[in-house]
This record gives C-alpha cells, structure tokens and sequence, in this order.
C-alpha cells in the first residue's frame, strides 16, 4: 500500500528522534574499537587488511590493465622476491580500495601536519602510521561502524516510504540495538558495507517505483554495482531491480510507458556497469581469477569443498539452523520473530494481492530481494550468522510494518508489541556489549600464563586456531610465547593410528594443554561417528581422565545485572572472535605413554566407521541429553475404565479447542467438521512441542504441550467470541448431525477398546508383529527431552524411521499420565475412533441426501469392509461343509446350495464349525501385502500406515471443501466461505498435513500434494492460463511449505538405499478383483449416476447395451487376463 504524501513528511520531531538513535548508534558500535588488544582475532579482517596493505599503484602505467603486473589487482600478491603471483580473493574490491584510499590519503597529510605541529606530535606520527596494519584495521573498523550506522538512516527512509514514519522509526530503533550489526560492526569485513548497500539500493528502487524518477533509477544501479562490488553474493539483487522497472510499468498510463520504463532500465544499468567497472576493474581484466575464486567460494559453501573450519556445519539443518541462531543470539527472540513474521506476513499479502489481481505494492521490491536470498543462502551447507546481514534490516522493516498495519484494528495492542520488542532489544544489546567493556578473554589468558607458568614449559596449540598465549606486554615487559615449546594438535585430521600416536606424544610431553576457544569441540559431537577419537579426547580432557586438571579459564558472556548468558552452544562465528573461552589445563598426574594409547585405542575402535555427513548417531551424547520421566503420572486412571473415559475425556477438550478454527475453515462439511477437529487438535498441539524439540530445545514435556493446548484453548475462545453468532446458528440448525458424529466416534472408540481387551498383549512368538519395536520407540520417544528422540535398538543412535505417528500418541500419553503399556492399546483404539470418523465426514459430505446414512456406509466401508477374498474365504469354506456333488450341475450358481446345506450341517451339528484364516484376505497377490484397514488395526501393530490414516482423510475433506468453494459460483462461494482467507489457510494447512505425512507415513505425502493439484486442475477449468501459472506456483509454495516444516525431521532421516522404477510383472485380474473388486462395482455404480444425472444418459444405455451384446466373451477377457 502507498503510503500517503503526509505520512511519508519528515517532521522535526522525527528528525531529532533520528538523530538520537543515530548517536545510541554510533556510540555501541564504536565502543572500545580496540576489543581484542592489538591482536585482530578475524580471520577474514585480518586477510582483507593484508591483501589491502599489498594493493599499490603500479610504478609504470602500462601496467595498469595488465592483471599480472599491476598492483592494484587484489587478485595477486608479491612473493618473497617482490613478484606478483596469482592469487584467489572472495570478497569484493570496493572494501579494498575504500579502506586503501582513504588510508593513503590520511597518510599523504602527515607531511603538513608535522610542519603544523612538529614531527613528532601525535597528529604527525598517527598519520605517518596510517597504513601500518594496526592503524589500517582500527580505520577499517571505524568505517564499518560508520557504514553500519548508515543502514539506520536508509531502514528508517525506506520503512518510512512503505509503511509511514512509525514504521520507519521502529525499524531503525531496532536496528540500533541489533545485536548482530553491533558484532559486525566492531570487524572489518565486508558484511556492514554489504548490508548498507543492499538497503541502499532497495530504497532507491522503491522510491523509483512510488515516485517514478528517474534520478531513483540511476543511484539505484550505482547502489547495486557498490553492493556487488562489495560481495558477489548481491548479486541477486538483479530480482528486484528488474521487478522495480516492471512495476513501475504497470503503473505508468499512456502510450509512452513501455518507452519511459526502457529506458530508465537502461540508463540505471548502465551507470551500474560503470560504477561497477571504476570500483572493480579487476574483476572485468581477470575474469578467469575472479570467476574461479568465485566457484571456489561457491564449493565451500555447498560443502563440496571440505575445510576445517566449515565442519562445523555438518550435519545442521538447513533453513532452520540460521533463523534459529539469529532468534536466540543475532537479533533476539522477540526482534528476531517480530522480523520473520514480517517477512511472512509481506509475502501472503502480496500474494493476495497476486491472487485477487490487485496491484502489487512497492514492498514487494523488497521480498523480491529477501525470499530468493534467504533460500539460496539458508539452503548452504555453510552457515556463517554474518550470511544474513543483508536481511536484517529489511526485514524489520517489514517486521515494523506488521506493527503498524495492526496497529490500525488494535492501537494498543501494537503500541505495546512495539515497546515491548524494543525494549527486549535494548536490554539484549546491553548484555552482549559487556563483552566490550571487560579484557579480551585470550589476551587475559595470555596474561595469567606469563605470569603462572614458567618459561621453557611445554605448552598445546590447535592447529586452525590462534595460538594462546599472544605476544604482549606484562608487567612493562614484552612478553612472547617462544619462551615455551609449543607443541600442535592437528585435531581437524582424520581419525586415525597416526593421530593415536600424535596424541600419546603430546600429552607426555605437554605439561600444559590450552583450549583457545571452542573452535572444535563445538562440533565435534555432530561428526561423532567421522571423529570418535576426537570426541573420546575432550571428553576424558574435560573429565580429567587424562591426567590434566582444569587450573583457569577465561569467560566474557554477555551480562545483564547479575544474569549471565551462557552462549557456549551458539553459532562458532558469534563467540569465537571477540568473547571465546579459554581453558587451560595443567599436567597433575602423568600417565603412561602404554595407558593413554589404550584409552585412545579403545576409543577410536568403538567409534563407527566415517561415512557420509549424515551419522545414525545421536547429535548429542546420550549422556547429555534430558531424559524425561513426565509420563504415567496418573495413578487414577492407570487402567480399566477410568483410563478409558479419561483418554476420550482429553482427546475431546483438543477436539474443542481446535473446532471453532476448524468450523471457520471447513464449515461447509458434515457436522461443521466436528469429527476431524480430534485430528486438528492433536496435530497443533504436537507440533507447537515438536518443533522447538526439533530445533535443540529441550521441549519435549508435558507441562510444555499443557500450555500448548490451553493456548490452543485461548485462541478458540477468541475465535469463538467474533464468530458466535454462526456458530450459534450451526448448533440450532445441526446439532443432530453433531450428535450422530459423536456417537459414530465414540461407537468405534468403544467397539475397538472391546477388541483391545479381549487381546491386550503387547507380544507374542509368533503374532506379535512388530508391537515390540513400537513400544520400543514409543518408550524412546517419551524418555527424550529434544528430537530426533534416541534408538533404544541402538546404543548411541536416534531414531532414523518416521516416528511422528508415534510421537502423536506419546502426546496423549503425557497429557493424560496412562502408563505406555495401557495407552498403547487405547490409542490404537483411538485412531481406529478418528479414522471411522473421518471417513464418515467425507462420505456424509460427498453425499447430496441421506448423509447420516452416507457417513455410516463411508465408516463401514473404511473401518470394517475388507476386500471380497474375505467373503470368497467364508463360501468356500462352509461349503466345504456341505456335500460336494451337491449342486454341481447348476451354472455359476453351484456354490449357492453347498452353501447353505453347509450352514445346515454346521448349525445342526453334523459338521464342524469351519476355521477361518484372517491372515489368507491380506496376501491375495502372492508375495505381496494386500492389508486393509479393519485387519491392520485388528493385528494391533501401531504402525505408521495406521497412524496417518485419519490425517490422509482429514487431508481429502479438506481438499474436497477446498475445491467446492473454488468451484461454487459467486453466490455460493459466499454461503460456503464467508472469508477468502479460508481458502488460503486451508491451502496450508494441507501443507503442514503433507509435511506431517512425510515425517509419519512418507508415501502418503505425495497423496496428499496430488490432492491438492487435482484440486487446482479442477478449479482452473474454464479459467485463464494465466490463473493456472498462479496455481501451479501456488501448489509449488505448498509443496516447499509442506518440506519446510517439518525440515528438522528430514535433516537426520537417511531412507534406506532404493528406488522407483516400473515392473513388468502384472498382477491377474481376478486377483485384481479380490482385492479391489467390490469397491470398483461402487465406484462405477456412482460415476454412471453421475453421468445419467449430467444428462448423458445416450451414452449411458449405450454403453450398458454394449456390455450385454458382448457378455459372453467376458471368460476370454478373464483368461487373457
């Protein structure tokens, strides 16, 4: 939405107000510039400074365009005799230059300065020292807090454009005190200089698009080649600058518009290939260098290039692990969901708009930059924090835009959103800049071991990591670390004798170990099976099993009062650099040489063998995982009816509270969608505990899906409040169809606890299926305090098998405190109630009459109908019974009159009552398994085909409501969906109902998407191509939604090896016929009434006519067959 000319005014006050945050600003970012003490812990600043100290103009100007020769190229360096040598150099070259020149032009002034104030004033010499290494990186720094502080002023420009002046100033109050560009601000890389030119050139294109100038257009492509020039990864901002010109197209009026949009366009790329070739000339004059430092880059960051100091990113979810370290450490939690929630939010009201044909607003200029970024970047292998700067400030941007949008239904409610999240931010900043008000902890250590351990001990060091103690001065006196013999721990090399050795060498002759940081027994654990050694190593170091003994370590954790953050397990990149721990350990007991070989051995030979990324190990060791006891707390309902009543008691409050969302939704279905609302509760509820599991949390408990149900309980209140009077008028006008779905539910709730009684054994020799395992898992489940949930079947292990089914019903055992052994039969008994029940919505609703009697044969027919090889099995049996020439002569109907004589004879005891094989029906086709619902869930296994049955059939009702509005003409459109918002949500949640089927049953999860493409398929009959391209993007975003999800779950399944492929075996088909021939006789019974209904009855009759002239030759077909 446009914002008005009025709202977009920059009043005084708001300038002021401005300038405040900008001063906060500057202040936080420039606090004690100097925090690591002269020893620039950076890696990559202390590269970027070097390559800069090395750029020089070239002593001959031919050599200006010649990339082996010039001096100005970043992409070689001069060797040891002065020669320049090729060189690879990821970052861009604006920095570079940036930092060069304005070095060298403070430097060229220490000549007037010392004939102003004296050679050797301060002025002279801090210019003269300008391009020492020292000086270069602390100007650096300042430049990166300069630029940082900048981005405030552009968020606060471009939220101010699309949102209005509140928006604008939250925005850049929240960027003041984000954390993350505090952090970055304090290095010389290129992330703050990155992140201000995306900004940059995101207002300009907005501003073009709004205002349609053309002087927008040209600083915009200055802006964008700046940013690219800066770091390639800008590239895709090519997405926005090309939507900006479209937009701006559609907006123009007259026959000049396609003419004045052109060249705008053109004109905007050409000053961006302009600035782009002055800034980085030597990315044009060294393509080759330049393109195959890029692919390199590109490698590592898939993972296709293995580097030490990327390891770290093993086995971490995609997508997730990034927003997860921004929400607890880069942005905070509440700024950090206030900003993802604005992205979302954006990104469905644009879609909307896409979908009603509604004209695109200038936010989406922005989404076309943040969506495509965060799907490149969050699907890396490697996932530095600092790789979502350029998001952060668009996205509180939007995030301040959500706040204002509902800041005009509830006024109050946003004022004290926006306060609150700027509050939380304020105070987190302040916690994590304590870090720059105490010692560098490494230069603190370097201190305590010049003072504490003599010279010529033997000391450790890490190889990939910094060299503890640093060179300083203690005392008045210089210190430096060649005082000790330092011996290395090449611990990123692989597991092997060679390293055993290693290790038993240093540690006897090491009398003190130094761990300078947690650079790599932070990941360790998620390689255990690639790193056993390792692993072993630290923890009998931690232990003091290896004869060394904690004496000192050094901490800096961001402190608030006397709250102490411990951020010890966040991202590598966020502690490592300005506030890592360091440990150091003091030899107290020296083993023998014989003993710490046998410790090493021991370990590496229990450790599994390396493989792939992806171990069946456990992320954390079982020992430190928070096992859970919080189940089977109710010792009055433990068994018999009180357990029975209690479990249905539970399940009905989860139905309750998700039914008014669900009436809101599906409304239009049987019973106002009551029976599936047990499903939807469920899945909510489980899901709001899953996931934070999923992520690290240790949120598996039942206190936590307590709360999770009574929020659920809250919002139906809520959603209760505004749509009372239809719910109202559904209760008068339905209450009966309510009362027979309840009864259809209890009914088989009941029925099927009856058959869990008769047989309630959880194993068996031969009958017992696969109960065991089950439990097994279930009992995992329960016991794990964080997901994936541990293997009891396998020591060290996780669960590697789609457990979600299983995780459901251990909701259920933690919220109603039934020991496992009980609820395990009642919840087989309760998804047998849901899957009856389900199945009756859907076939009540397809019906146009009778649709009681409709559910009740829908409930049958799933619940209780097998296939006919059933019945086959019971003629041929009891007639059996009979006399076998009896009737023989009869055609077809032979088996009629041994039937009966057979019951005769049963019934008047002259023959046995005959056996019957329930396990014959599921193995028609031969070495096959043919089950069907009634014996599956009467052989008991809690199997996850059984489990994600009620979800697949909530799945269908959803998409068949979804499909009768889409298809419903207008006015009956409305009767069936009062809020197009439905549709939308509806939409998603078929998607988290997919998700959910990947991670319970997986095949399912395709059933459920090519639901909800024929869905799509079938709405867009008679419609445009157009609408079609925006249902099949839409039923795309379903698909990515449905994976997204429930991505935690698919980060650490490994399928086992396999394939699809056809087979060119056939199946007969009177097998055929046995398994499916009675549902296909229903199914053509209701497609030739549909047809005779559609007024197609010539075809009809004529088709009949043709099947009885040709009868006859129905056994050839059969034989063929």
């Amino acid at each position: 939405m446009l914002t008005s000319q009025e709202n977009r005014r920059h009043s005084p006050a708001d300038g002021a107000l401005l300038a405040l945050l900008l001063l906060v600003a500057l202040s936080l970012r420039l606090m004690d510039l100097n925090w690591d003490a002269g020893h620039f812990a950076h890696p990559d600043e202390r590269f970027i400074v070097m390559v800069t100290q090395t750029v020089e103009w070239p002593k001959r100007w031919q050599d200006l365009f010649n990339p082996r020769q010039s001096g100005l190229n970043p992409f070689s360096r001069p060797d040891g005799s002065g020669v320049r040598q090729p060189e690879h150099f990821a970052y861009g070259h604006f920095p570079v230059y940036l930092l060069k020149g304005i070095t060298s032009g403070l430097q060229a002034l220490w000549r007037p300065a010392a004939h102003l104030f004296g050679a050797g004033s301060g002025v002279a010499l801090f210019l003269r020292r300008m391009t020492d290494f020292t000086q270069m990186t602390m100007t650096g720094r300042v430049l990166s807090a300069l630029f940082d502080t900048a981005s405030i002023v552009v968020a606060y420009a471009l939220g101010r454009r699309l949102f209005g002046r509140w928006a604008g100033l939250l925005a850049a109050g929240l960027l003041v005190f984000t954390v993350m560009d505090i952090q970055l601000a304090h290095f010389y890389a290129v992330d703050s200089l990155l992140a201000f030119f995306v900004t940059l050139t995101l207002y300009w294109l907005v501003r073009y698009v709004q205002d349609g100038e053309r002087k927008a257009a040209l600083w915009a492509g200055a802006a964008f080649a700046l940013a690219v020039a800066s770091k390639s990864s800008a590239a895709p901002l090519a997405l926005p600058w090309a939507a900006a010109f479209l937009l701006r197209e559609r907006r123009r009026a007259g026959g000049q518009s396609q003419r004045g949009s052109a060249c705008d366009m053109l004109a905007s790329a050409a000053v961006g290939a302009v600035t782009f070739a002055l800034v980085s000339p030597y990315v044009l004059l060294d393509l080759k260098m330049f393109l195959s430092s890029v692919g390199f880059e590109g490698q590592m960051v898939r993972g296709v290039v293995d580097l030490p100091y990327t390891r770290q990113y093993r086995n971490t979810p995609a997508f997730l692990y990034p927003v997860l370290m921004q929400l607890r450490w880069g942005m905070g939690w509440l700024p950090g969901l206030l900003a993802f929630a604005g992205l979302l939010w954006a990104t469905a009201r644009q879609g909307w708009r896409a979908w009603e044909r509604q004209p695109l607003e200038p936010e989406t200029i922005v989404l076309a930059w943040a969506l495509p970024y965060f799907l490149i970047t969050g699907s890396f292998m490697v996932k530095f924090m600092r790789y979502m700067a350029p998001l952060i400030p668009v996205m509180l941007v939007l995030g301040s835009g959500l706040i204002v949008h509902l800041g005009r239904r509830w006024r109050r409610l946003a004022i004290g959103a926006a306060v609150l999240v700027l509050l939380y931010a304020v105070l987190w900043s302040a916690a994590f800049t304590s870090i720059y008000r105490r010692p560098f902890t490494r230069e603190a250590a370097s201190q305590w071991i010049y003072r504490n351990i003599p010279p010529g001990k033997v000391i450790t060091t890490e190889e990939w990591d910094d060299l503890i103690p640093y060179p300083t001065i203690v005392d008045g006196t210089y210190r430096s670390p060649e005082q000790y013999t330092v011996v290395s721990f090449p611990l990123q090399e692989p597991d092997d004798l060679r390293k055993v050795d290693m290790l038993v060498r240093n540690l006897t002759e090491a009398d003190y170990v130094i761990v300078s940081s947690n650079r790599f027994y932070g990941w360790l654990p998620r390689m255990r099976s690639t790193y056993p050694l390792s692993n072993a190593y630290y923890e009998m170091l931690f232990k003091g099993q290896l004869g060394f003994e904690l004496v000192q370590q050094f901490t800096s954790y961001p402190t608030l009062g006397p709250w102490q953050f411990r951020d010890d397990h966040a991202d590598e990149s966020f502690t490592v650099y300005d506030h890592p721990k360091v440990m150091i350990f003091k030899k107290t007991q020296p083993l023998p040489p014989e003993q710490l070989r046998a410790m090493f051995i021991s370990a590496l030979g229990s450790g599994a063998q390396a493989g792939g990324d992806r171990s069946l190990l456990l992320p954390v060791a079982l020992d430190r995982m928070p096992i859970r006891g919080d189940f089977g707390w109710n010792a009055w309902a433990t068994d018999g009816l009180p357990a029975i009543v209690f479990w249905w008691l539970v399940a009905t409050i989860l139905g309750l509270a998700a039914w008014p969302l669900l009436h809101w939704l599906v409304g239009d279905l049987w019973a106002g969608g009551w029976p599936l609302s047990r499903v939807l509760g469920l899945l909510l509820v489980g899901y709001a505990t899953w996931l934070p599991s999923s992520l690290g949390l240790p949120a598996n408990r039942a206190i936590l899906m307590a709360c999770a149900a009574l929020l659920l309980l809250f919002v139906a209140v809520l959603v209760s409040r505004r749509r009372a009077s239809a719910l109202a008028a559904f209760l008068r006008g339905h209450w009966r169809e309510l009362v027979a779905a309840e009864a259809i539910a209890l009914v088989a709730y009941l029925a099927w606890t009856g058959v869990r009684v008769l047989n309630p054994d959880l194993w068996h020799p031969w009958w017992g299926g696969e109960r065991p395992m089950e439990m097994g898992f279930l009992l995992g489940i329960l016991k794990s305090g964080r997901f994936p949930p541990y293997d009891p079947f396998y020591a060290g292990g996780y669960i590697n098998y789609y457990y979600y089914g299983l995780y459901l019903v251990s909701c259920l055992v933690k919220l109603t405190g039934i020991v496992p052994e009980v609820a395990f039969n009642l919840a087989l008994a309760y998804f047998y109630s849901l899957t009856v029940a389900a199945a009756a919505t859907l076939g009540a609703s397809l019906a146009r009459h009778h649709k009681a009697t409709a559910g009740l044969c829908a409930a049958a027919f799933v619940g209780l109908i097998g296939n006919v090889d059933g019945g086959l099995q019971l003629v041929r049996r009891w007639g059996e019974q009979g006399t076998q020439a009896f009737g023989a002569n009869l055609p077809l109907l032979g088996w009629l009159p041994r039937l009966l004589l057979g019951l005769y004879r049963v019934i008047a005891h002259a023959a046995p009552v005959p056996n019957y094989d329930f396990w014959g029906p599921t193995r028609v086709i031969p070495d096959t398994i043919n089950e069907f619902p009634f014996f599956s869930f009467l052989y008991g296994d809690l199997h996850p085909h059984i489990l994600d049955m009620p979800v697949v059939l909530f799945g269908l009702a959803l998409a068949y409501s979804l499909l009768r509005r889409l298809t419903a003409n207008e006015n009956r459109r409305a009767e069936l969906s009062p809020s197009p918002l439905a549709s939308v949500t509806t939409v998603a949640l078929l998607a988290f109902l997919a998700g959910g089927a990947i991670a319970t049953n997986t095949w399912d999860a395709p059933l459920l998407l090519a639901g909800l493409a024929l869905v799509a398929l079938l709405a867009w009959r008679g419609r445009s191509w157009r609408e079609l391209r925006f249902l099949a993007g839409a039923l795309f975003m379903a698909g990515v939604a449905a994976v997204v999800l429930f991505l935690p779950f698919l980060t650490y399944y490994k399928a086992p090896p396999g394939g699809l492929g056809l087979t060119r075996a056939g199946s007969p088909l009177l097998h055929f016929l046995r398994i499916w021939g009675f549902f296909a006789l229903a199914s053509l019974g209701m497609s030739l009434l549909t047809l005779a209904r559609a007024r197609s009855a010539r075809g009809v009759v004529g088709f009949i006519s043709l099947a009885l002239r040709h009868w006859r030759r129905l056994p050839q077909v059969l034989d063929l067959a």
